[in-house]
């Protein structure tokens, strides 16, 4: 429960449009969840519950903080099929960072990013229209 807990209260799911000639669409999509703390053993206990998830992360250290990342499409999607199924975390899910990230993992997931309509979707989501 302690892996819920600071999920959902220090993590920073986030989602970028970049202009990439490579697609149809002129844009990628890049999601990243990033949690950030000062003690490096709290991150590392976060990792290991993580792993038992098999969902895999890195820990980089910078000054004074410490950031966990988790970068990668199959971890991401893991981590959103984690959070859906936990119990205790259903209305925090349904507001706010949470809703909307676990909305852009399943435009990704279904590969609707890839048409214009899924793109448009992904940027009144980002407030870029």
């Amino acid at each position: 429960m302690i892996l819920l807990g600071a999920i959902l209260a220090a993590g920073r799911p986030n989602f970028d449009i970049l202009r990439d000639e490579r697609y149809s669409t002129g844009y990628s999509v890049r999601l990243k969840f990033a949690m950030s703390h000062k003690s490096l053993e709290f991150l590392e206990e976060i990792e290991r519950q993580l792993m038992q998830q098999s969902i895999s992360c890195n820990i980089y250290r910078r000054g004074n903080t410490q950031s966990l990342h988790i970068l990668k499409k199959r971890d991401l999607l893991r981590l959103a099929e984690w959070l859906r199924e936990t119990k205790g975390g259903e209305y925090w899910l349904e507001i706010g960072k949470w809703k909307t990230f676990l909305d852009v993992v399943d435009i990704y997931n279904n590969k609707e990013h890839l048409t214009q309509e899924g793109m448009d979707k992904l940027m009144k989501m980002k407030g870029l229209i």
